[in-house]
């Protein structure tokens, strides 16, 4: 019994998938739906590309070492930082920003491999958040997403290291462009 209950389900399932069969009443024939404008007509028009750059200087606020039967370690950190623009105007200016991070330190001394994200809120209460990767002496990084002002911002940009102290605070050099809608 179970088997033929499955199979009606599925030729249920199936006949829903597929709709009506040819010998259904034909439907009445709609009315010709005028043409859609051009593409290019309904894209709305885009905000400009905006640069920007200067510093962000960040706190460790937790950091976790797990060591891996390799030898390798995973290196888990939490930081909290304050972006300063070169030009005040930048809406990023004086916004507090909170990052997560993973790096794996190999065990034979190859360069690390890190990667995480960023979550900031600026001084008028909207947010935004990247995720960042190192390169070399510095990283790169893209928006993911935002609110208010910040809803749907697209851009990316990179960060270079000025200085690094032993306890982990540091600041970076950051320039990019971005677009808000």
């Amino acid at each position: 019994m179970e088997i033929r209950n499955g199979i009606i389900f599925a030729g249920l399932l199936f006949a829903f998938a597929i709709g009506p069969t040819q010998a259904a009443e034909p439907k009445a024939e709609q009315p010709a739906q005028p043409k859609a404008a051009p593409a290019a007509e309904q894209k709305p028009k885009q905000a400009p590309m905006q640069k920007g750059s200067g510093t962000v200087t960040y706190v460790p606020s937790a950091t976790e070492t797990t060591k891996l039967k390799n030898g390798s370690k995973v290196i888990r950190t939490r930081m909290k930082g304050i972006i300063i623009a070169d030009d005040p105007k930048t809406p990023f200016h004086l916004a507090g920003q909170s990052c997560g991070g993973t790096t794996i330190l190999s065990a034979k001394g190859f360069p690390p491999h890190s990667s995480g994200y960023c979550s900031t809120i600026d001084k008028d209460g909207d947010a935004w958040w990247i995720w960042w990767r190192a390169e070399g002496k510095g990283s790169v990084w893209e928006f993911i997403d935002g609110t208010g002002k910040y809803a749907d911002i697209e851009g990316k940009g990179k960060t270079a290291t000025l200085v690094r102290l032993p306890d982990g605070r540091q600041t970076l050099r950051w320039e990019g462009s971005w677009r808000l809608r």
